[in-house]
């Protein structure tokens, strides 16, 4: 290590320390900033309407809540199936839920997937069998995977 002594000046009994140089932003630069700061809060906005206020953010929140209220046997089997049917009709968007009912174009490949749970679907409404708590959480989840996966 280099032993020479640091030699600072005393002006007014103060030592001379000069403070560092603020770099200088051009017009240029901070118009680019300010554009780059509205374009992520306008992407951050629309993405929270997006999981609050839409259709789809809407009925998942309620297919949570049918959920949670069924986890804590508030309701029983036979109304949280129609509860979860109801909500996921609403969230899609559609009439009814069928094996009639269309796929959009973009999810012809999942007919079958959408034939198997439709048809579980229609067994768990209308079937006066009592209905397990596993049907139950599969209807629920199958709920939210149809509601993410359709356009």
């Amino acid at each position: 290590m280099n032993n020479e002594p640091i030699a600072l000046t005393i002006i007014d009994g103060i030592y001379d320390i000069q403070p560092l140089a603020t770099p200088a932003i051009s017009p240029l630069e901070l118009t680019l900033l300010s554009i780059l700061s509205l374009l992520v809060v306008i992407i951050l906005s629309y993405y929270t309407w997006l999981s609050l206020y839409s259709t789809r953010g809407v009925a998942k929140r309620k297919l949570n809540k049918i959920h949670a209220e069924f986890s804590q046997h508030n309701i029983d089997e036979h109304d949280t199936a129609y509860q979860l049917c109801s909500v996921l009709r609403k969230g899609l968007k559609l009439n009814n839920i069928n094996k009639n009912t269309r796929l959009p174009a973009s999810l012809n490949r999942y007919k079958e997937e959408w034939d198997t749970f439709t048809k579980k679907t229609s067994n768990l409404r209308y079937c006066k069998n009592k209905k397990s708590r596993t049907e139950i959480n599969t209807l629920y989840e199958d709920s939210l995977h149809w509601l993410k996966l359709w356009p």
